[in-house]
C-alpha cells in the first residue's frame, strides 16, 4: 500500500477474544467517533498495543481504552 500513499498497521489476531472461534479481528474490537478512538480492551494485553496506540495519538485521535482486558472482537462498536 505504500504505492498508494496508504498506511497500515498490522495487529496478530491470535491475542483478540472472540468466543467461538480461534482468534478474533482488530476492527471488530474498534469504533470511532468524533476524533476519538475506542476499543474494547487495553494496549497492554498485545504485543503491538503502545505501537497502535502511539501511531493513532501521533495523528491528533484519542485512544480511549473500555476496559483493562484483553481486546474483544464484539463486531466493531458502533454510535447512534
Amino acid at each position: 500500500l505504500m504505492g498508494i500513499g496508504r498506511e497500515v498497521f498490522f495487529v496478530q489476531p491470535e491475542n483478540i477474544l472472540l468466543p467461538g472461534q480461534k482468534h478474533g479481528f482488530v476492527g471488530g474490537c474498534m469504533g470511532f467517533y468524533d476524533m476519538q478512538l475506542f476499543i474494547a480492551g487495553s494496549s497492554a494485553f498485545f504485543p503491538e498495543g503502545n505501537a497502535l496506540k502511539n501511531a493513532v495519538q501521533n495523528r491528533g485521535v484519542k485512544w480511549i481504552e473500555l476496559y483493562q482486558g484483553p481486546l474483544f472482537d464484539g463486531g466493531s462498536i458502533l454510535f447512534v
